[in-house]
């Protein structure tokens, strides 16, 4: 089971990186960007990024099977701009930013520790 786990994390991490290099125009003012990150049991981590009007952008997370990963985005005011609170730790979120501005990008760990990559456009 842990080997199917560690393939499925490959693969979600090996389509998202293809999906960040097909549309890595645009999207965050600071070009493309991945990490990889270790989220406690119940915990919540939370990045800002800016991204430019009028152009996709593109948040995507993925874990390595061990807990459910919940992503949402919200804009400089605080509203949410889009969610992904499947029942897996494979979460994206794509919009078209109305103004060129910071966005913060949160996720929430529901279970165990999880190591996850992020990914941005």
């Amino acid at each position: 089971m842990a080997h199917q786990l560690k393939g499925l994390f490959a693969l979600a991490l090996a389509a998202a990186s293809a999906i960040t290099v097909a549309y890595g125009a645009g999207g965050s003012t600071e070009g493309p960007s991945r990490g990889i990150h270790v989220i406690p049991t119940d915990g919540t981590h939370s990045f800002a990024f800016r991204f430019y009007a009028g152009d996709p952008a593109r948040v995507i997370v993925s874990g390595d099977g061990d807990s459910d990963l919940d992503l949402t985005v919200r804009d400089q005011n605080s509203y949410i701009i889009c969610e992904d609170t499947g029942n897996s730790d494979l979460a994206a979120c794509e919009w078209t930013p109305r103004y060129t501005g910071r966005y913060t990008v949160r996720v929430n760990n529901i279970g165990m520790e999880n190591r996850y990559w992020i990914i941005t456009n």
